[in-house]
């Protein structure tokens, strides 16, 4: 099995992964990179052709290049072959060249430069480790030794090869580094979805569960009330006209049996849906003021006016889509730092304003989630306004008639 198979089959440990993982994507890096390979190889072919070397061997070198240029980039890309290869390939490649340009002492600095930076580029988590000596030590070997000029002058040269070696290292170590924490956002994603199907499932099962014990629940109560008092009215039926006073009796017992389930069958009813407690608004529009200052670190002071009374389920949403629509549009398309929500209750009407300190606009206009509130609020009997300038951020207005809900009990905070 090789690496690949390990990561999607999950043999591989949570920090294997993290090191081992190659990602068959593209990055811009790569290409970078094989432009520099390939312009250092056309001036190593305009070198050889300047040089009036014999034709094979001219003919060698460009096909040598042309190698140098893609074989390395490929085995590295590569899932099928180990991790040495690429670099091996490189220094290999580049030695061979080196030969074939002549091999001369006095070319032997400038010569590996750009081969120390993409060789750098190639290697991957401990590879430099043996490809970092291995780079030093090969072109003195292939030149004979290091050419004869001042001690200073050669340890700049060899300076400036492991600096290379080291910036193509780096370069290599973010595009990995960009590569995984891409391929864990796959990852990630894929057992967000399976978690969601989990949830459906458990759901629906959850439901399925209710429906079959409120079913054995009805039929044992509903289905067992009904029986017993059709068989007990049938009964009545037959005494009326032969014992009308036990005929009385007998109605008395199934009309206190009949309440009885009545009172069961309420019961259960009760237990799907609850009397309710509802919340103030102001409270629940403070808690998402406070969520969204949290998560995105805009100050949304609220501020409540007037006397608070419970509204119907259906101002209440809309009042608190209203917040919601208001807020991201101030943090997404306002850019601001602050927006300020005023709750007004009047005798006649209800009044949610949301003013920011955005960029604001001399025209404002009602993208999709505005004009789903203005709907909303207009399907309430209210209306929206808006008002902007630039500079001044965005004032927003939603007003809906005031209708008091009946039948709840508000809760304080901290109930």
């Amino acid at each position: 099995m090789n690496r690949q198979q390990r990561i999607e089959e999950g043999a591989l440990g949570k920090g294997e992964i993290f090191l081992n993982m190659r990602v068959p994507r593209r990055h811009w890096l790569d290409g970078v990179m094989f432009v520099i390979r390939a312009v250092w190889g056309i001036s190593g072919v305009w070198d050889l052709h300047q040089g009036q070397v014999p034709p094979l061997l001219f003919e060698l070198g460009v096909f040598g290049y042309v190698v140098s240029c893609t074989l390395p980039m490929a085995l590295h890309r590569s899932l099928r072959t180990p991790r040495w290869a690429a670099p091996a390939a490189e220094l290999t490649v580049t030695g061979i060249l080196f030969l074939l340009a002549g091999g001369g002492q006095e070319h032997l600095f400038p010569f590996f430069q750009v081969p120390f930076l993409t060789l750098g580029y190639l290697c991957a988590g401990r590879q430099l480790a043996w490809a970092g000596p291995a780079a030093l030590a090969l072109p003195i070997m292939l030149a004979g030794g290091l050419p004869e000029v001042p001690r200073g002058e050669a340890a700049d040269a060899l300076a400036n090869w492991l600096v290379l070696l080291v910036i193509g290292f780096c370069f290599r170590k973010l595009v990995d580094s960009y590569q995984q924490i891409r391929s864990m956002y796959g990852i990630i994603r894929k057992q967000n979805a399976t978690l969601e199907l989990y949830a459906r499932q458990i759901e629906e099962l959850t439901l399925a569960e209710e429906r079959g014990r409120l079913s054995r629940e009805l039929h044992d109560t509903v289905g067992h009330t009904f029986t017993a008092s059709i068989v007990g009215l049938d009964a009545v039926y037959y005494l009326m006209d032969h014992d009308p006073v036990e005929a009385k009796d007998s109605l008395r017992e199934l009309l206190a049996h009949m309440r009885s389930g009545l009172d069961e069958v309420r019961r259960h009813i009760h237990a799907i849906a609850p009397e309710r407690e509802e919340r103030r608004l102001s409270l629940t529009l403070r808690r998402i003021a406070r969520e969204f200052e949290m998560h995105t670190g805009m100050k949304v002071p609220l501020a409540v006016e007037g006397e608070e009374y419970l509204l119907p389920d259906g101002i209440r949403l809309t009042l608190i889509r209203c917040l919601q629509e208001a807020l991201t549009n101030a943090k997404r398309h306002g850019m601001a730092q602050e927006a300020r929500i005023t709750l007004a209750f009047h005798k006649s009407e209800v009044v949610l304003t949301a003013e920011d300190n955005g960029i604001g606009t001399d025209q404002p206009l009602k993208g999709f989630g505005l004009q789903s509130m203005s709907d909303r609020l207009a399907g309430l009997n209210g209306r929206l306004e808006l008002s902007s300038s630039p500079g001044a951020g965005m004032k927003l207005v939603c007003t809906v008639p005031a209708i008091r809900a009946a039948g709840c009990t508000m809760m304080e905070e901290g109930a």
